[in-house]
Order: structure tokens, then sequence, then C-alpha cells
């Protein structure tokens, strides 16, 4: 066997295993036979990218309302992205009534690492326990009792100027 050859046929088995990219919906329910929360997922290739809008049409079946409503869905998403990208248009707060209001002197930071510290701290001082270790009819009290936990971690963080800096040196974003 040829180093060519060879070469090739490890190409083909890597392209073999690299995933395809899929479409993923989630939606999460309450299954009244466990009484456990659950994310329930449906998921399909992505569709291969159209060459034409003839190639489109055939896939819809002719159908131009159909048609205009994906290129009306595509223009909201490149609206969308444009918007996301456009640092002239200033970043506001939704207010529970819905109105919009400007925000000042805002310190955006990865909420992963924000919370990975908040848990960490609830687990070490403020009693977490995992919910998963707790007995059925105890799992609502100890839900209750971590929200608890994890808002005293939070509020002791806030009042931590030591911490509130070590946050901000670790888990800030660039904006």
């Amino acid at each position: 066997m040829s180093t060519k050859s060879g070469a090739t046929r490890s190409n083909k088995l890597n392209s073999e295993k690299e995933p395809k990219k899929m479409i993923k919906i989630s939606r999460r329910i309450f299954d009244l036979n466990t009484f456990e929360e659950m994310t329930l997922v449906k998921s399909c290739p992505d569709p291969a990218p159209a060459t034409s809008v003839e190639d489109v049409m055939a896939r819809i079946g002719g159908d131009t309302s159909k048609l205009m409503s994906i290129l009306n869905k595509g223009l909201v998403e490149l609206t969308r992205e444009e918007l996301k990208n456009n640092d002239s248009v200033p970043e506001m707060v939704e207010n529970e009534d819905g109105t919009l209001a400007a925000v000042e002197n805002v310190q955006p930071a990865d909420m992963g690492a924000v919370n990975n510290v908040v848990l960490t701290l609830a687990k070490t001082v403020f009693g977490f326990k995992n919910p998963r270790d707790a007995k059925p009819e105890e799992k609502e009290a100890v839900r209750v009792a971590n929200r608890q936990s994890k808002e005293k971690a939070l509020e002791f963080i806030k009042g931590n100027d030591t911490l509130k800096a070590g946050l901000i040196a670790s888990a800030a974003t660039a904006e």
C-alpha cells in the first residue's frame, strides 16, 4: 500500500467521523410520571445549502408564499445580526412592564464563570446540597434551600470587595 492511498483512506475515515451539523429544538416539561423536570429534544441534519432560487422552490413544492416567509425570516435574522454588531445602537434594560431604559456603568461578565463562583461558595459555605441525593419527598425543600444558599452566596460576593475584584478580573467580558 502506497503512502498516498494510505493518506487518502485516513482522510476518508476522518471525514466520516466528523459530526454532521444538526438542527435541534428543545422544550422544558414537567413529567407527571416521574414528577421531575426534563428537556425534550428533536433534531435533524442541517439542510444542504441552496444553490439557486429554483432549488429552494423545488424543496418547498413551488409554494411562493412559503418562499416569501423564508425570505422574510432571513431578513429578520440578518437585521438581528446587524443590530448585534452595531455599536452605535445602545444596549438597554427591559423593565417588567416591557419598557426600555438606558443603563449606565454596566460591567458584563461571563454568566458561567459567575455561576461557578456562586455555586462553589453556596456549596462550601451556605449549605447547598445536591437535590439528587435527597429523598423524593425532600427534593422540593432542598431546591428551595439551595436557591436561598445561592442568593446568600451572591449577596456575600456583592458585599466583599476582594471577591468582586476577583470576579471582575476573571469573569468580565470584553465589550
